[in-house]
């Protein structure tokens, strides 16, 4: 599925407070996530990085919202490394990437 930037942009101001939104934009965009006792941790690849970007949010008394804020921002990350708005693109996706590092 392709998603331009202004989509992107939208859904993840309505994730910082849907958790359905939010998992719909992990999905998506293949962020993976991790909730540890005190903090949740999101991360997803980019162009040209074999490994993944991660970012935390720390718990504090609402662990579905720190969860929501990680995926958010990484997604955040993401749409502002796509192209102009109007563009729709595929982020890229782990398998991809291998490809562009050996060259196959």
């Amino acid at each position: 599925m392709k998603i331009n930037k202004q989509e992107l942009l939208a859904l993840v101001e309505k994730a910082r407070n849907d958790n359905g939104t939010a998992f719909k934009i992990a999905v998506l965009l293949k962020i993976d996530f991790l909730t540890e006792d005190d903090a949740s941790h999101a991360g997803f690849h980019t162009e040209g990085i074999y490994r993944q970007q991660f970012l935390v949010e720390p718990h504090g008394s609402d662990p579905e919202a720190a969860t929501r804020r990680a995926i958010a921002n990484a997604a955040m990350k993401i749409a502002n490394l796509m192209p102009d708005p109007e563009i729709g693109c595929e982020p890229i996706m782990p398998e991809q990437l291998k490809l562009l590092i050996v060259g196959r």
